[in-house]
């Protein structure tokens, strides 16, 4: 269960804000495709030049800190990564609160501060620190709430709303023991969740619609598991995203763990091709969810040992 509170914070959101500055824009949308298909170096770039002509443009830092988070997740999980990431979320809040204290808030920056806090909140539980994951969290909660009934008037709030709705309603069920958290937290409905999630599923918005099927495929595979329903979303994304290592490898894992492992051993064969042949990525990265892949594949075999004499 602690993958469905890692997604729950870490909700790798993007902002959707309309601007008119088409430049940015471009560069933004262009930057998360790079990350989205493990592009690192591309997005590197972007993130750079976003630097120099939208220093004061807190959107530059959420694509910067997605940019070294999905290096984290990746496999290259160190110091210079984190510290980076960490940097980026100190920006983002340092202009987030300069709004803040001017009393210039609007829909797209209480979208943001749930963008920061879970953000913070999910590095934390990589490390198990539970008391900072849930301070994080209580940081979340007002905006959580503050959103809420305003998603059909500011599209990327049905994000927000659709996966804090899922994910804490599985939380809930799952951990007992934090009940007095969940006393304070605001209200969540799992049905009203999906729905939001879905929707944000088919928006027109690339990057809002990348981002609701990721979860869907995360809350289908290990939440209220239906794998096909998982590997559906999974099989979006890799299309979409081909070069995405991550995705190929929950394609390949949800149809393991639904037992269709012919299936599952061809996606286990273009995993191993895609890692092989991915530009831009260090040893460490390659190997990751190949060396997941493969653990995965001596579990499925102790317990059905005779599937594998067959093969």
């Amino acid at each position: 269960m602690k993958r469905a509170f890692l997604f729950l914070f870490g909700l790798l959101l993007v902002n959707s804000s309309f601007s008119s500055e088409t430049d940015f824009l471009q560069l933004f949308t262009g930057g998360f495709k790079s990350i989205y298909n493990f592009e690192f170096t591309k997005a590197d770039s972007v993130f750079s030049e976003l630097k120099k002509k939208h220093s004061g443009e807190s959107r530059t830092y959420v694509l910067g800190a997605n940019d070294f988070w999905w290096k984290i997740r990746s496999g290259d999980d160190n110091a210079a990564n984190r510290k980076e990431y960490s940097a980026c979320l100190d920006e983002l809040e340092k202009l987030l609160d300069k709004k803040k204290a001017a009393k210039q808030m609007k829909p797209d920056d209480i979208f943001q501060y749930i963008n920061l806090h879970s953000y913070r909140a999910r590095l934390e539980l990589l490390d198990n620190n539970y008391v900072k994951v849930f301070s994080h969290m209580n940081k979340c909660n007002p905006f959580i709430a503050l959103s809420s009934g305003s998603e059909d008037s500011y599209e990327p709030f049905n994000l927000t709303s659709g996966l804090y709705n899922c994910f804490m309603s599985i939380a809930k069920k799952s951990h007992p023991l934090f009940a007095p958290y969940f006393l304070f937290a605001p209200d969540c409905d799992m049905e009203k969740g999906l729905k939001q999630l879905n929707k944000c599923g088919t928006s027109e918005n690339v990057l809002l619609n990348t981002e609701a099927n990721y979860f869907l495929m995360i809350f289908y595979g290990e939440g209220e598991v239906d794998y096909n329903l998982s590997a559906f979303y999974a099989e979006k994304l890799s299309s979409q995203y081909s070069n995405n290592l991550l995705y190929q490898y929950y394609l390949f894992k949800v149809k393991l763990l639904s037992g269709n492992l012919e299936s599952a051993m061809k996606n286990l064969i273009l995993l191993f091709q895609k890692s092989k042949s991915a530009e831009g990525l260090n040893e460490t990265q390659r190997k990751y969810f190949t060396d997941m892949a493969g653990k995965d594949m001596q579990e499925y075999y102790k317990k059905h040992p005779t599937e594998k004499s067959e093969n």
